[in-house]
């Protein structure tokens, strides 16, 4: 680590302290949270289509198959 790396480190030491102790505020972004919780929302309705999409192409697959079995029979 550089020396100016090194006394910022030290200088926020204390604010950091200080903030998780309660002493001082932490400094909240609106913005910042707010597309962040857009982002989880985004984030869990693609986990969703994701898992629909699979369950759909897992049934699409199937049938294909049992297709393929009566064809051969």
């Amino acid at each position: 680590m550089s020396w100016a790396g090194f006394k910022k480190s030290v200088n926020r030491a204390g604010t950091t302290l200080l903030q998780k102790t309660g002493q001082i505020e932490r400094t909240v972004d609106r913005e910042f949270a707010d597309e962040e919780a857009k982002y989880r929302i985004f984030e869990k309705e693609c986990q969703a289509l994701q898992k629909d999409s699979k369950a759909y192409y897992d049934a699409m697959k199937g049938k294909q198959h049992s297709s393929l079995l009566k064809r051969s029979s």
